[in-house]
């Protein structure tokens, strides 16, 4: 009869492996019998599943930005107190909801305007380099 098989999972013994090459060392246990079968099986799940596609990507956001745009509406509708704004010269009166909405419209504006601008200057840099690399 083997030893080992009478000896608990938990308490069979690992093979460790240590290598030291000048400033290099390298540490390696290796796996019980038991959690190989469990990596395997892990691994095949993963490969079984199905793979994200863009298209798949897509129809989460879609779903996620109804679900955001439902949950504005129910607030634009119960925050409809009168608020007055002036801007510019420009006054005149808004609901609270729609105010607060046109704020947040104006704040992503603003982040839009900034990151185009990187980009640009990302493109532009990426540029510069590719033509001193092909010279």
């Amino acid at each position: 009869m083997n030893k080992s098989s009478s000896i608990p999972p938990q308490q069979l013994p690992r093979t460790t492996h240590v290598s030291a090459q000048g400033n290099n060392a390298q540490f390696s246990v290796s796996e019980t019998p038991q959690e190989q079968s469990a990596t395997t099986v892990w691994s095949d799940a993963r490969r079984n599943r199905p793979r994200v596609t863009r298209t798949g990507v897509l129809w989460v956001s879609m779903v996620v930005g109804l679900l955001l745009l439902v949950l504005l509406i129910v607030f634009i509708a119960q925050n409809q107190v009168s608020v007055p704004l002036q801007y510019f010269g420009w006054s005149g009166s808004v609901g609270l909801g729609l105010a607060l909405f046109m704020s947040a419209v104006a704040g992503g504006l603003v982040i839009a305007i900034v990151g185009v601008a990187r980009i640009m200057q990302l493109r532009s840099t990426t540029a510069t380099q590719r033509k001193k690399l092909d010279h």
